[in-house]
């Protein structure tokens, strides 16, 4: 009798049993390709956010895309401080003016992800090293630097502002501490200050500021010396601070300090063009 009548030949059931083997180690394979993409998508997510603002790529096409869209429908200068923004500040503005902040965030994250989920699926280690890199090669800078000296030459930074590292010669002093949401209420505390007693009362003072209380201390160092008041350089400084950071998503994270220079930067050129006497109380009367 036959072995084919009573079941299948010993060759077949091994060839039947390592195509079963095969394909269970490819099923796991896959799951376990498959859980390595979906762990690490999020993590290639804030590293792809990571190098593209470091290296300003994503800033460059946000603000390209934006200004075109701006100029499309003729929005313009409104006003003095408008006259000497930076185009990145004018879309911030445009933007907020049309309430199109969540739609923008909304469209950098997807932007993100079409990123993000085929580096993972490609290369799922290749940004997080390179963040590490990135990292790396500040520490080594850091380290390797020499602190600058009080008496620093003169110098101007990249947006043609004069800068260096300035004794001051006063004797009443105004400090301010940091955190966004205090320094906020230090603006509120100082505005009442120059309602009471005059902005001429804090002429002779110089203000220093910790972390974002130094946007307070720039605010007050305007108002005192000319510059409209603190009412308005809050609106100027923070409110368009804030704009800048929800064109993107996370807010803050990672953005922060490309809104502070834009803003501060954008604001000694307002004093510059409109208030010489602020602007020099800043840039070489060492108030600041």
């Amino acid at each position: 009798i036959g072995s084919s009548q009573f079941g299948p030949k010993p060759a077949f059931k091994h060839a039947q049993g390592r195509a079963r083997r095969q394909w269970s180690a490819a099923i796991s394979a896959m799951i376990g390709r498959l859980l390595i993409v979906i762990v690490l998508v999020p993590v290639n997510w804030l590293c792809a956010f990571f190098l593209l603002v470091r290296w300003r790529v994503l800033q460059r096409l946000l603000h390209a895309i934006l200004g075109a869209c701006r100029r499309w429908h003729g929005s313009c200068a409104a006003g003095v401080e408008d006259e000497v923004a930076s185009e990145s500040v004018l879309n911030a503005r445009f933007v907020a003016s049309k309430g199109w902040q969540r739609q923008v965030s909304c469209g950098v994250s997807a932007a993100l992800t079409a990123v993000s989920v085929p580096a993972a699926a490609w290369r799922p280690w290749l940004c997080p090293l390179l963040v590490l890199g990135c990292i790396l090669v500040d520490v080594v800078s850091l380290l390797v630097s020499q602190p600058p000296a009080l008496n620093a030459a003169w110098a101007r930074d990249r947006h043609g502002i004069e800068v260096c590292a300035q004794p001051s010669p006063y004797e009443k002093h105004v400090a301010i501490t940091g955190g966004v949401a205090l320094a906020a209420y230090a603006t509120g505390v100082l505005h009442a200050m120059f309602q009471r007693y005059g902005p001429g009362a804090f002429a002779d003072c110089d203000f220093a500021g910790a972390s974002s209380g130094t946007w307070t201390a720039a605010c007050a160092v305007f108002a005192a010396n000319g510059c409209r008041d603190m009412h308005w350089l809050f609106e100027l400084v923070f409110i368009t601070a804030c704009q800048l950071t929800e064109l993107y998503p996370l807010g803050l994270v990672f953005m922060g300090c490309e809104a502070v220079e834009e803003v501060s930067a954008w604001a000694m050129r307002i004093a510059e063009s409109n208030w010489p006497a602020a602007h020099r109380a800043v840039e070489r009367e060492g108030k600041l």
